[in-house]
């Protein structure tokens, strides 16, 4: 137990992660078998995706149904125990993924909504779900609107598709597989018609007619469900399960009994082909504390709010106090129990209050651990580029989109974007606004996709002005229109606002003013007044007029707006126009900016210097379950940026070879250039490394269809996922087909995608030796300890071959236990680089060294190193300094004319006459020690400067790992 005694002994801070997606496939006994493999590697912690309950069948655990249950999908507690235990042994940290803002509602696996729906407002978890109970729409007060019918409601009751079923002594509406709860007070109008048959029916059953009778009537009176005050809520909760369970017993008591009821059910469900037949069973279905409706409905009508426009996910009100609690009951207890050592938040973004949320939960979790100081906790967080994680969070950080973005503009060439922006427009035959871009689609998912949302938020704004008899005119529509407006001028995904805050921020206030100046520009009909009044609600500046409370209901509105704002960016932005500006598909990444074209040194390093400053235990990510693209699909695309001019001309000969793949659709041929743009990037990302058989070419036809496919319909101009066009995409397909069969396209592409695939590898050593280094905390995404050439999901969700990732590491260790890390070993290993070895390698190197010198990467300062001589634009270094220990990382970059597609010059180096300066306030006597390659190098006097000669660091692999540890 020394290695959770160890954890425990004082706050604990992971110098590393390895992300596993739990699922039914891959289990808690798996995930165990591999804990020795992660910890030889060099792992410091395992980090998990959700393992609460989530609903049946879920492959990502994001859809929780029950979160005081571990998934036993993925495995007993006694299974769990076992995983724990083998952390615990071998030092390793837990970290896990939680879901505070939704949970999964499909199917019947969440018993807090079956009860809503049985029960409407009088529910005892009714204060659960963030339930409008008084929306727009009068017909549903106090119900909940259930958007899950593939058809209208009336087409689908008159066909027969809605029915009532009894089963196990339980009555319910069956919809196929959905099967939906009933109010009990309810059920006596199922048979009141036809009580007068019982007497005939049970004349030999003695006290059973009688005793049936008075088990409806204990039915009948009970409260209704929205009767709401204190003492019917009551005796409702009291009297319903004895009063159900006496109806139960009865039904399962007599055969004749449980007939009849059967035929009654039966005869109220109708008989298709007569309308009239089917008026009981709506009568009945109105009377229920829910109201079943088209999946399309949901978009304008549904009164809870989803996670994004997932009608599947219904947002929870974790800030309430009781759900908190429930909520987190398994999670404290896990951490008392020194189960798990930290939490990475979901979408905290949709939380009403999330310094209030990451205050309470740091507070408990500190109690329940015992722990000295914080507690780890880490936000799934995107930021602008110019905006900040909020000090007032008590968090660690983000999970590192930042870093993502930071680190992957490095190997895209800034200088080149003039040409670059040139070739794209040459080739799609048009410009794009992307600004316009962003606002056209954020403004459509507000108005379509979640016009529900942003109608409850027009519904709470006019009754607010509803109380001022200066706002009192503006009318619903006009303030539903400027909501709309302001949503899709919002220049970051929200403010954060809190219940208790005095004032707002100044970054707060100027986003909000600066996204009603935009809506105003883009409105002028409208009338001034109503932006006028949005605004002083959303800045929570009452006037004189209203009462008391207008600051709380001003307040509250604006608290609403933040939690719907980042839905709508998130939407707009990285699931709708990251799939239209295809300029270079590398920076179409989550928390990224397409339009910033590459990252100067200068600031990457102000970038790690401020991470180091604010946030130095913050995660590093490369590749998430959430990107895009993966980190080494990215590396292989930047390469692109360095040579437009050659990339046009593959383009020109490829748009020509492929075009009898298309088909012409009312007079276009489809797909269309941007489309194939798109295509083209794809396959350099993606092509494996090894030659393609039959099967394995159909494999990797199938993932990028997949990928293909899901950015059209993401990209909502063609086809869509409400509405598929099946002839536009049938062309889609038959162009993939033919574009990956074409042996004349082959000859052309694959010779360009080596290029592309060596400079792409040589740009994911540097980037992961830069990884290693930064300030914060390295996270590994399963698998990507290898080659990983994954697309968007499901595709970088595939299973991992983990028995091949542990025989490469088996054969590095026994390579290096030889003979030790050496030149010749580094270099059989970066001749075979397609094999992966290499970048296995360096990570397993970088983690074990992150392990010896904890502290310099916990607590050494950052210091960025300038870079002199012939190739210092292609030079990244800094050093880590701590005492008298110091490790410098370097990297090159830009390397498809550094290198002309060879591991190395024939004759004289390319990074000949170009040095790293190290610092004058830095002793750096002594020897440097490269760790990926075990060479030594000595520093020399260049003028007044000591510098480290290129050559000689690059002088193996185009990326070094430098200790010096002379004082």
């Amino acid at each position: 137990m020394a290695g959770r005694d160890n954890l425990l002994r004082k706050p604990y801070v992971p110098l590393s992660t390895y992300r596993l997606q739990l699922n039914r496939q891959f289990t808690f006994s798996r995930a165990a078998e591999l804990v020795g493999y992660l910890a030889d590697l060099g792992v410091d912690a395992v980090y998990c995706s959700p393992y609460l309950q989530a609903a049946a069948g879920s492959m990502h655990g994001y859809d929780i149904a029950d979160p005081t249950r571990l998934n036993a999908e993925i495995g007993s507690e006694a299974d769990y125990e076992a995983l724990c235990s083998v952390l615990q042994e071998r030092g390793l940290g837990h970290i896990l993924d939680i879901v505070p803002n939704h949970m999964g509602i499909a199917g019947n696996s969440n018993s807090w909504w079956q009860d809503v729906l049985e029960n409407g407002p009088s529910s005892a978890y009714a204060r659960v779900f963030d339930i409008d109970w008084n929306p727009v729409k009068p017909e549903l007060k106090n119900k909940v609107l259930l958007p899950v019918l593939g058809n209208l409601y009336g087409k689908l009751l008159e066909a027969g598709e809605i029915s009532l079923q009894y089963e196990k002594g339980t009555i319910f509406v069956r919809y196929w597989d959905h099967r939906f709860p009933v109010d009990p007070r309810s059920l006596p109008r199922l048979f009141d018609k036809r009580l007068g048959e019982l007497p005939s029916l049970l004349s030999e059953a003695g006290s059973l007619q009688e005793d049936f009778v008075r088990a409806l009537a204990a039915l009948g009176n009970l409260p209704a469900y929205d009767e709401l005050d204190t003492e019917s809520v009551a005796r409702r909760r009291s009297g319903k399960q004895p009063a159900k369970k006496a109806f139960r017993e009865l039904a399962e008591k007599s055969p004749v009994l449980l007939g009849w009821i059967k035929d009654c059910l039966a005869r109220v469900s109708g008989v298709p082909g007569r309308p009239g037949a089917f008026d009981g069973l709506h009568e009945f279905l109105e009377r229920q504390p829910y109201r079943l409706s088209y999946w399309q409905a949901a978009s304008d009508e549904v009164n809870y709010r989803r996670f994004f426009d997932i009608n599947t996910l219904a947002a929870i009100r974790i800030e309430d106090d009781q759900v908190f609690t429930l909520h987190h009951e398994l999670i404290f207890r896990l951490v008392r129990e020194g189960r798990i050592q930290g939490v990475r938040v979901d979408h905290p973004d949709g939380l009403y209050d999330p310094p209030g949320y990451f205050e309470r939960l740091q507070r408990r979790c500190r109690q329940e651990s015992g722990a000295g100081g914080p507690f780890y906790v880490v936000a799934e967080k995107i930021l602008d580029r110019k905006e900040e994680l909020p000090r007032n969070w008590q968090v660690n950080g983000t999970v590192g989109y930042g870093f993502l973005n930071a680190l992957n503009g490095l190997f895209v060439e800034r200088s080149k974007e003039t040409e670059f922006d040139k070739v794209y427009i040459a080739s799609i035959g048009h410009a794009i606004d992307y600004e316009r871009l962003i606002y056209d689609k954020k403004k459509f998912f507000a108005l379509v996709n979640m016009a529900s949302e942003t109608t409850m938020l027009a519904h709470h704004l006019d009754r607010i002005s509803e109380q001022d008899r200066t706002w009192r005119d503006l009318t619903h529509n006009h303030l539903a229109l400027a909501i709309r407006e302001v949503l899709a001028c919002f220049p970051v995904y929200r403010t954060y606002i809190s219940p208790g805050d005095s004032s707002i921020s100044e970054s707060d206030s100027r986003y909000i003013r600066t996204a009603i100046g935009k809506a105003r520009d883009r409105l002028p009909a409208l009338q001034p007044a109503v932006f006028d009044f949005l605004e002083s609600v959303l800045l929570v500046r009452p006037g004189e007029g209203p009462g008391a409370d207008s600051r709380r209901l001003y307040r509250d509105f604006t608290l609403r707006f933040q939690q719907i704002s980042g839905p709508i960016m998130a939407k707009g932005v990285e699931d709708t126009a990251f799939y239209v500006y295809n300029r270079l598909l590398s920076l179409n990444e989550v928390g990224g900016d397409p339009m910033r074209f590459g990252w100067e040194r200068t600031d990457f390093h102000a970038y790690l210097q401020s991470r180091r400053e604010n946030w130095p235990t913050a995660m590093t990510s490369t590749s998430t379950h959430d990107t895009k693209r993966s980190e080494d699909v990215r590396m292989r695309i930047n390469v692109l940026s360095e040579i437009p001019l050659e990339w046009q001309s593959r383009l020109a000969e490829w748009s020509e070879i492929n075009a009898p793949h298309k088909t012409a659709i009312d007079h276009v041929l489809e797909p269309r250039p941007n489309t194939e743009y798109f295509v083209y990037q794809t396959l350099l990302g993606i092509w494996p490394n090894k030659p393609l058989d039959a099967a394995g070419r159909a494999g990797l036809l199938g993932r990028v269809w997949e990928a293909v496919l899901k950015s059209s319909r993401e990209a909502k101009i063609y086809t869509n996922w409400s509405h598929p066009d099946a002839e536009y995409e049938e062309a889609l397909r038959k162009f993939v087909s033919g574009v990956v069969a074409s042996e004349k396209f082959m000859a052309s592409f694959l010779p360009f995608q080596e290029k592309i695939a060596h400079a792409g590898m040589l740009n994911s050593l540097s980037a992961l030796t830069l990884k290693m280094a930064a300030p914060g905390m390295p996270d590994t995404y399963q698998g990507n300890e290898l080659w990983d050439y994954s697309l968007v999901d499901p595709d970088n969700r595939r299973r991992v071959d983990f028995d091949l990732r542990i025989r490469c590491l088996k054969s590095l260790d026994e390579m290096e236990a030889a003979a030790g890390p050496t030149v010749p070993m580094v270099r059989s290993l970066a001749e075979s680089w397609r094999d992966g070895r290499i970048k296995m390698h360096v990570l397993r190197v970088g983690l074990r060294l992150r392990r010896r010198e904890r502290e310099t990467f916990l607590d050494g300062d950052y210091r960025p190193l300038d870079v002199e001589g012939f190739q210092q634009r292609n030079v990244v270094a800094f050093m880590r300094v701590q005492g008298g220990r110091r490790i410098l990382a370097a990297g090159g970059r830009f390397f498809a004319n550094v290198f002309s597609g060879r591991a190395a010059a024939a004759e004289k180096s390319p990074w000949d006459k170009t040095v790293i300066v190290l610092p004058d306030d830095v002793a750096c006597a002594g020897p440097w020690r490269n760790v990926l390659t075990g060479e030594l190098l000595e520093s020399v006097l260049d003028g007044k400067k000591r510098v480290l000669e290129v050559p000689r660091v690059f002088g193996t692999l185009s990326a070094a790992l430098l200790v010096n540890d002379a004082g």
